[in-house]
């Protein structure tokens, strides 16, 4: 089968990554719980879109107890820039705080990009040889706030609030296509700007790489056009995650299920339409591929050690988008599948290096990144 590779994102050089990646393990991979510490990794892509790309991602991870207990969850910050020969650009900047002995969790997401993207219609059906290239310039930020409310043995129940606030201004289009040409809402941009409400189940033994536990999370948005926003509409999310872990041979492996579905209503902008594929669900389909007011996939791994730091994953899941639940069909089913390999850099706080090839409908994609897709 010839398989079509989309943004293939390579190492620069191991020689050059190593040392930013175990200068900051070697103590860890006596697994003794360490209070902080940091990994850089420059990598190098290239795409048709955006020509030759070259950035630089690093993790910083702490604890904000002096004395960290060994089942402790570890406070992170997670960035990366990226700068291709287009003169395109992206910086992206994931954090996620526990506070009070985990009674308070703050998390969220801050992007500012000027970066091409594919935009194939709206619906379950859409063709590849409708895709038409974008290139959006926007800057983003999602923050949560959590209070525990009930603690178990691990984690607990935690509700809290959400805030969404965004603009993008759509600076360059394909003459004559979808975005230039069709009533598509967000087609030259815009602002939002929502307030949520969250709550969720968390008794996972660890949020890079959960080996044990469960999480479930529910939210609930509201986005208004009467203030700064441009758009009103609302969104329900759901993100339920189980994970078993079992020795075989004296050795640690797991089976990680997710299932997640949203639903939208109002006017909502297609880069915001609920959609599936990408680094972290259904790895094989492009991200935003199809998109609809209504979405869902349930995706599962197998996770298992090979040799020292070195492991592997294979992973597969269906997944589908919808204008009405209603319209759900075992026919429109997408599928998606692959495996992985893993490093794992630091054991103590189960943080690893991670690099999944997906197949979906004869293409593959190939992600990095740190810790697990889910």
């Amino acid at each position: 089968m010839n398989y079509k590779i989309k943004y293939l994102i390579t190492y620069i050089s191991l020689a050059i990554a190593s040392p930013l990646i175990f200068s900051q393990s070697e103590t860890d991979l006596t697994k003794k719980k360490d209070t902080s510490g940091w990994i850089a990794l420059p990598f190098a892509s290239y795409s048709p879109e955006t020509e030759w790309a070259f950035g630089v991602a690093g993790l910083y991870y702490f604890h904000t107890m002096e004395n960290p207990l060994p089942d402790s969850r570890s406070s992170n910050i997670i960035s990366a820039i990226q700068y291709t020969t287009k003169k395109q650009f992206l910086v992206e900047l994931d954090y996620d705080f526990y506070f009070s002995n985990e009674d308070y969790r703050f998390y969220g997401y801050a992007a500012y990009s000027k970066f091409p993207f594919s935009f194939f219609g709206i619906g379950n059906d859409t063709k590849e040889e409708d895709e038409e290239n974008y290139t959006p310039k926007y800057i983003s930020f999602i923050n949560t706030l959590l209070k525990k409310i009930h603690s178990s043995s691990r984690g607990g129940i935690y509700t809290g609030v959400r805030l969404d606030l965004r603009h993008d201004n759509i600076i360059e289009k394909e003459t004559g296509r979808m975005l230039d040409t069709a009533n598509v809402s967000g087609s030259n941009g815009g602002s939002i700007a929502g307030l949520g409400i969250t709550a969720n189940l968390d008794t996972r033994d660890n949020t890079f790489t959960s080996t044990s536990g469960e999480f479930v999370d529910v939210q609930l948005n509201f986005y208004s056009s009467q203030l700064i926003g441009e758009f009103g509409f609302n969104n329900f999310a759901l993100d339920a995650r189980k994970y078993f872990g079992f020795d075989v041979l004296n050795s640690h492996h797991v089976f990680a299920a997710q299932f997640s579905a949203k639903h939208a209503t109002g006017d909502v902008p297609f880069y915001l339409l609920p959609t599936f594929g990408g680094k972290f669900d259904m790895r094989g389909i492009f991200t935003g591929r199809f998109r609809d007011k209504n979405s869902y996939f349930l995706q599962a791994e197998y996770r298992f050690p090979v040799y020292w730091i070195i492991g592997m994953v294979v992973f597969g899941g269906t997944a589908q988008a919808a204008p009405e639940v209603s319209k759900f069909s075992f026919n429109g089913t997408k599928f998606a599948y692959g495996l992985g390999i893993r490093l794992n850099v630091i054991p103590s706080e189960g943080i690893s290096l991670r690099a999944d090839f997906g197949f979906s409908n004869g293409e593959g994609q190939l992600y990095l990144g740190f810790g697990e897709a889910f």
